[in-house]
């Protein structure tokens, strides 16, 4: 299948987008799986790559951490080492420039322990094997004289990257 075929509609009977090409109309083949993102039809692609050759590696101000940057396809997500004493405000906000983190935050805690406090005050502490979502609107910092390791897949585009 060539990379310019023709999208004729998108069928969702089973759940999955499925993608009816125009080039194989009479074939086995006219449904394929699809992906959609922004209004285009894309074919999945396998990849992989380690987690000790990020992308990109953005470090925090004073040394207190970094984020090791992966992209695969239209989606970037972000290993995250907190060093003791870390702090958003701290340490991340001269990078943003903005009075709180604005990226929303989906992962997993993978050692550690971290505090997130919300705009309006709201508060959660997150540990080992959570799995977390933190919005917009949050400081946050680390919690006793262990590292937070954590893994984000939906904050990290531009967590950490100078304006």
């Amino acid at each position: 299948m060539s990379s310019s075929s023709k999208v004729d509609q998108v069928v969702w009977d089973t759940g999955f987008p499925y993608v009816s090409l125009l080039d194989f109309p009479d074939s086995a083949i006219s449904y394929l799986p699809a992906i959609y993102l922004e209004g285009h039809a894309m074919n999945g692609m396998l990849e992989k790559k380690s987690l000790d050759k990020p992308d990109e590696v953005r470090p925090f101000k004073d040394g207190k951490g970094q984020l090791a940057v992966f992209t695969l396809g239209n989606h970037t997500m972000g290993r995250g080492e907190f060093e003791p004493g870390w702090r958003w405000s701290l340490h991340v906000k001269p990078i943003a420039g903005t009075d709180s983190c604005q990226a929303a935050h989906t992962g997993i805690i993978l050692e550690g322990r971290m505090v997130v406090k919300m705009n309006d005050g709201a508060e959660m502490e997150y540990g080992p094997g959570d799995v977390f979502y933190m919005p917009p609107g949050h400081d946050a910092w680390v919690v006793g004289n262990q590292r937070c390791v954590v893994f984000d897949v939906t904050g990290v585009a531009k967590y950490a990257k100078p304006q």
